[in-house]
């Protein structure tokens, strides 16, 4: 689950509407529907258990608080502002008030959650990193960063984020990679796609049932799979 402020605009009504259909995974959108504001914008979302819409103010420690401790999100997407420039001229402190102590109020917020999270739930909580990925696949604004790697660990790394959600499904895991096998990749991009396809997986994957990751190395590249016990898609669904 993330949390993510400002839902209800026009930006991040259409990044709430695509997270949780590229991804499945729940949303915690958190918007005070001021003029920017509008729940017609998530119509598409109307009945999905997976979006948890809450009208409130970044302002407000108290309401961060609780749903932070209530919904333990695993990153935070910030959206929340006043853009508008005609506004700024003629209410400079709503700008000054949403923009800047809103900002900080959810930054301390966020930060006293983390500091009482336990060391495997601070390593699954990204803030930003699963999103600028997301985000610079959406603009073509990917620049390889080649280097060697251990498999393993990159495939250990990202299924810890995703651990809570499996416990909770009952979901095992396996990661079959060999322990010293390295690649030469960009790391932030292979992880990325394993990410989207364990969020699969766990998605069709039933309770008690099972995931694993392998892999085939050949003379000059390495195929990983990832397996699930789910029912699968039908030849003719594909």
């Amino acid at each position: 689950m993330i949390l993510v402020t400002g839902g209800a605009g026009f930006i991040g009504a259409n990044f709430v509407i695509d997270w949780i259909e590229a991804t499945g995974e729940p949303v915690v959108n958190l918007d005070a529907l001021t003029y920017a504001g509008n729940l017609e914008s998530l119509a598409s979302l109307a009945g999905d258990a997976r979006h948890i819409f809450v009208q409130g103010d970044i302002c407000d420690r108290t309401l961060l608080d609780g749903l932070l401790a209530q919904h333990r999100p695993r990153a935070v997407v910030h959206f929340a502002a006043e853009s508008h420039v005609d506004r700024s001229i003629h209410g400079p402190g709503a700008f000054i008030k949403t923009n800047v102590e809103g900002t900080f109020t959810l930054l301390e917020a966020t930060r006293s959650y983390w500091s009482a999270l336990d060391e495997s739930a601070k390593n699954a909580f990204h803030l930003m990193d699963n999103l600028l990925q997301w985000s610079r696949s959406k603009l073509n604004r990917i620049h390889p960063k080649k280097g060697e790697h251990l498999l393993r660990d990159l495939v250990a790394d990202t299924a810890e984020m995703y651990q809570t959600i499996r416990e909770y499904k009952e979901v095992a895991f396996c990661n079959e990679i060999p322990a010293t096998l390295k690649v030469y990749a960009d790391a932030d991009l292979f992880c990325c796609v394993i990410r989207n396809l364990l969020s699969n997986a766990i998605k069709y994957t039933s309770s008690d049932g099972m995931i694993s990751i392998a892999c085939g190395a050949g003379e000059d590249h390495v195929t990983v799979a990832v397996r699930d016990s789910g029912s699968g898609i039908l030849c003719g669904e594909a």
